[in-house]
């Protein structure tokens, strides 16, 4: 008699603790926190880190405007894909070499064209390519002494993860693959 009663029970138990529990404890948790670079650096400057003056565009004509407002002579211009290697990739459509480039002010709109409704193609997007809506225009800084610091998700802990590199510049997996101690990583 006892077998069968808890044969009985268990699958009724499991069906009331489903029905309890919140759906958060027995669905698979998800996080959706992709900011382009030009969301990140507006947070940046909300909460006081020092960032070069910036300004996203969506369209050439508004990239030709707003290259106006940043100092300088020279403007930089980067490609908005949530992939890594932007600049060392290319634009499908048009073979156009680099998602970001340094360029006068006069040549914004050549170089906006030439990213603006294009397919990015990196190391991280595979054949398919990201679309780039967005491009950040940016001054132009001297940069003494680059690092690298960077907040991600860790799918193996479930949990954030904090990795840093006095070595810093594009490419942190090459420089991760050359010298792994050049890497450091803390939950």
């Amino acid at each position: 008699h006892r077998l069968q009663m808890s044969s009985l029970a268990a699958p009724l138990c499991r069906r009331l603790q489903r029905k309890l529990a919140p759906p958060a404890a027995t669905a698979a948790q998800k996080r959706f926190l992709n900011l382009h670079e030009y969301q990140a650096q507006i947070i940046f400057q909300r909460f006081g880190v020092g960032v070069p003056k910036n300004l996203p565009a969506f369209s050439v004509a508004e990239a030709v405007e707003k290259a106006k407002e940043l100092p300088g002579d020279d403007v930089v211009v980067k490609s908005q894909v949530l992939a890594g290697g932007r600049g060392l990739g290319y634009f499908k459509e048009n073979n156009f070499q680099g998602g970001v480039h340094i360029v006068p002010k006069d040549k914004v709109g050549e170089v906006a064209e030439k990213m603006l409704g294009k397919t990015l193609i990196t190391k991280q997007t595979g054949a398919e390519g990201k679309p780039n809506n967005t491009v950040l225009l940016a001054e132009k800084v001297s940069i003494k002494d680059e690092k690298y610091f960077a907040i991600l998700m860790d799918r193996s802990s479930g949990g954030p993860l904090m990795i840093g590199s006095k070595t810093g510049g594009t490419s942190i997996e090459d420089i991760a693959a050359a010298d792994p101690t050049a890497i450091i990583k803390k939950p």
